[in-house]
């Protein structure tokens, strides 16, 4: 944890030891994180002397796997912490040191916003669709536009930032990632354009002002960033209420995975962090009016500025005055005039973070080979990586290196998106199909035949696929578990004969098998709780639909189980 003055300059640092799962919170002078390596959330306080300042601990509480975003309840010692891997969010009280309440929440819950009212909650997870608000001691689902409501096609939609609520009128901002996940050749109506001879759709100078024919060639169509608006008690947001946004800068198309938003004060100025394109995106798009169908807000329509930002820019907080920007992969802070923003394009203080004097210096150091490779892993607006101008990356579908929980219809075979995490390279050949012989080969293949990218030289490619090893696999043990339960499954594991294809450190044997439809590679069963859908189609929406109890582990069969013994053996599955 770092915190900073305005002018960049680090005035505490603490090496908590883990990763984060969010942004720390301050409040009353004392500093709030979610540690998700240590499974905990965790207390500190200002201490030192001698104009040293430093943070220690008073408060730990294990909260579960993988815990992400947390707020705080006002005037309380209470507050809510996201955890990720239990699909649940945890009410947790550091006064006692307890956990005092919970909610399930499917999709793997990452981000929470609080609402004006006490106690609500906004939840979003990182896979799918999924945004829930937590009301009267309720989980209700709202439901995005997607699917057959957006561009009148198949699109699914995939939450990729923290949603915010403008405190002017209560507007509720989400960051979201529409995906076509039908491959197949198609002939679209609208203006008479024939669409995806490849894999990928690069956008061309603009549209003409038909919804559909603007939305193909202005800006793609596999993938569009949005930014989804709605009344924060919404059951179902009106598709009217979606904008499709990029941007210009030089001629140059500005899109990309949105991770962040904020709404500026007394404004109908929202900003967006183009998460591949090192830019920010400062828009109006309620300036529009309504619609039956999501607003094309391409290239310019609605734009004050766009703004360069640093590599990965993921975090944004206001300041007296002043918009701050942090790049999580150049360790670099930018500072805009927010109160002319539409004539400020260019930062008015940039700089890398500096530690203070005697701090550790590991604290922001980053190996630089891994930097680049993550880098060039979410960028949207490399050549040698994607199609120009096409605004997609390798972390469309691979947030974090992990899974956006979806099935693509390939010509060859529907097939779902594996997971990156786990160190890929022991684990080769890779994909569910084509057995490509090393990551380094499917990184090359993947950029040039699915992004039309001009393809990464050696050098970049090696940075790619030494972070792409380096993504951990997700903690996935259960806050509570049977221990009893998963020594029967892994007794029962082995009796079935699931070790003879799962087998050896990586429980794989690298093998392909018939799946009724193709041969496809035995997949490592490390971190599979945190895979769902299972299969290589994605037909198995849980564990247990994996395991039947008719005696079919997909199309192999097995001894009939009782329901009893496929408990046992997802237990034993989830620890993995």
């Amino acid at each position: 944890i770092v915190i900073i003055d305005e002018e960049g300059e680090a005035v505490v640092t603490l090496d908590v030891g883990s990763r984060l799962g969010g942004p720390p919170v301050i409040r009353d002078g004392q500093v709030y994180a979610s540690l998700r390596d240590e499974r905990s959330v965790v207390a500190y306080r200002p201490a030192g002397r001698d104009g040293v300042r430093k943070l220690e601990e008073i408060s730990r509480i294990e909260v579960g796997p993988e815990p992400r975003d947390l707020v705080l309840i006002d005037g309380t010692d209470t507050g809510w912490v996201a955890v990720s891997q239990d699909d649940a969010i945890r009410k947790f009280d550091f006064a006692t040191g307890q956990i005092v309440d919970e909610y399930a929440v499917d999709g793997h819950p990452q981000w929470l916003t609080p609402l004006a009212a006490d106690g609500e909650l906004i939840i979003a997870s990182q896979v799918g669709d999924r945004v829930h608000r937590l009301v009267g001691g309720n989980i209700l689902p709202m439901a995005l536009p997607g699917r057959e409501r957006v561009a009148r096609r198949p699109y699914s939609a995939r939450v990729t930032g923290r949603p915010v609520v403008d405190a002017d009128d209560g507007t509720l901002w989400i960051p979201v990632l529409y995906a076509d996940t039908n491959l197949m050749p198609i002939t679209v109506v609208g203006g008479g354009h024939t669409e995806r001879p490849t894999n990928y759709n690069a956008p061309d100078s603009g549209g003409d002002g038909n919804f559909e024919d603007e939305l193909l060639i202005g800006g793609g169509s596999r993938f569009m960033a949005a930014l989804v608006a709605a009344p924060a008690d919404a059951s179902r947001i009106e598709a009217s209420s979606t904008v499709i946004l990029a941007g210009r800068d030089n001629g140059d198309a500005v899109r990309g995975v949105f991770n962040e938003v904020w709404a500026a004060p007394d404004s109908d100025l929202v900003v967006v962090a183009v998460q591949g394109a090192r830019s920010l995106l400062a828009a109006r798009p309620l300036q529009r009016s309504g619609a039956d169908h999501p607003r094309a807000g391409m290239f310019d329509q609605h734009l004050a500025a766009v703004m360069p930002a640093p590599d990965g820019p993921s975090g944004m907080a206001v300041v007296n005055g002043n918009l701050y920007a942090y790049g999580q992969f150049d360790r670099q802070l930018m500072a805009y005039g927010y109160s002319n923003i539409e004539h400020t394009v260019e930062p008015i203080m940039s700089r890398f973070l500096r530690l203070p004097a005697g701090a550790r210096a590991q604290v922001l150091e980053v190996d630089p080979e891994l930097a680049r490779g993550a880098s060039l892993f979410h960028a949207s607006n490399a050549d040698d990586m994607v199609d120009h101008q096409a605004g997609l990356s390798c972390a469309n579908c691979h947030a974090e290196g992990l899974l956006d929980g979806l099935t693509w219809n390939f010509p060859e075979a529907a097939l779902q998106t594996p997971t990156l995490a786990g160190n890929k390279s022991a684990q080769e050949p890779v994909t569910w199909n084509r057995s490509v012989p090393t990551v380094a080969d499917e990184v090359f293949l993947t950029t040039v035949d699915r992004m039309g990218g001009m393809g990464p030289g050696d050098g970049d490619v090696d940075a790619i696929v030494a972070w792409i090893d380096s993504v951990p696999l997700p903690d996935t043990r259960p806050l509570s578990v049977d221990e009893a339960a998963i020594e029967r499954g892994a007794e029962l594991f082995t009796d079935l004969g699931c070790d003879g294809c799962h087998s050896g450190d990586q429980l794989t044997d690298r093998g392909a098998y018939w799946m009724g439809l193709d041969d496809v590679r035995t997949p490592t069963l490390l971190g599979i709780r945190a895979t769902a859908p299972y299969f290589h189609d994605g037909s198995a929406p849980t564990l247990s639909a994996v395991v039947k109890e008719d005696g079919h582990f997909g199309q192999v069969p097995l001894r009939p189980l009782s329901s009893a013994e496929v408990a046992d053996l997802v237990s034993y599955l989830e620890i993995l």
